[in-house]
């Protein structure tokens, strides 16, 4: 909307930004709606994925995880990726940032709280790992999708 409504930019642009988004969530929804359904299901692993989901914004690590569920670190890292398809640290990451674009999104709170509030210990360590897993910064990324609001005189 923002750039069909920008003059800056030439017309194929906002079609292109477009097919992109339709790109990506039809991406993530054939994952994992496929993900799923290929995988036997794990009561203890979904167990372990809710628990992640719930307290993704806490200090965790794998042997906490572990210990929480009553695995050996090792033995936990090799079924969960292969339950998954994720390593175990990363799934954490994903879940975090996954988060952290919603308050990006849909919150005024900045950069270094919303870093600190999704679990990561300091906001340059949480705008790494926003770039390597979005390709862009989260000031970037909030500038990029913010939505534009329409105010009646």
């Amino acid at each position: 909307m923002d750039l069909a409504r920008n003059n800056c930019y030439s017309e194929r642009l906002p079609n292109y930004a477009l097919s992109l988004l339709a790109m990506e969530i039809s991406q993530e929804f054939i994952g994992l709606h496929f993900q799923k359904k290929d995988r036997e299901l794990n009561p203890k692993m979904e167990k372990i994925i809710e628990w992640i989901r719930v307290n993704y914004n806490l200090k965790i690590n794998m042997k906490k995880i572990a210990r929480i569920f009553f695995y050996n670190p090792d033995y936990l890292s090799t079924v969960f990726r292969k339950y998954t398809g994720y390593p175990l640290m990363k799934y954490i990451a994903m879940v975090r940032i996954a988060n952290a674009k919603n308050r990006l999104l849909n919150t005024g709170e900045g950069i270094k709280e919303i870093a600190y509030k999704v679990g990561f210990d300091d906001e340059k360590a949480f705008m790494k790992r926003f770039k390597q897993f979005e390709g862009v910064s989260p000031s970037t990324y909030r500038n990029a999708f913010s939505r534009i609001k329409i105010v009646k005189r």
